[in-house]
């Protein structure tokens, strides 16, 4: 839903970006905290001060929304060049490529 309300205004690249950005913001740092208190159970002490959850900026957040942000252009961006190329090679469209 997200991706749709920006894609409404700012195309499909900005749509891909800053969806991917909102979702870095919403889930960075649960995730972060989640795996340093699962690093910390295994070996206690890794981290003395653990990531507050509600923090959603800190390290790492820069490869968080990269991922989020490839993620999101194989879904939305290169879906059509792909199903292109395919039925170009194939010669035809199939429900395969149109599903």
């Amino acid at each position: 839903p997200a991706y749709h309300l920006f894609a409404s205004f700012t195309g499909m690249v900005g749509g891909t970006v800053l969806a991917s950005m909102t979702e870095s913001a919403i889930v960075y740092g649960a995730e972060t905290c989640n795996a340093q208190l699962a690093k910390n159970q295994k070996a206690p002490g890794t981290f003395a001060n653990v990531h507050p959850s509600w923090k959603p900026f800190g390290p790492g957040l820069g490869l968080h929304i990269t991922r989020n942000i490839v993620a999101t252009a194989g879904l939305r961006l290169f879906c059509q060049p792909c199903t292109a190329a395919i039925e170009s090679a194939a010669g035809k469209s199939t429900a395969l490529t149109q599903l």
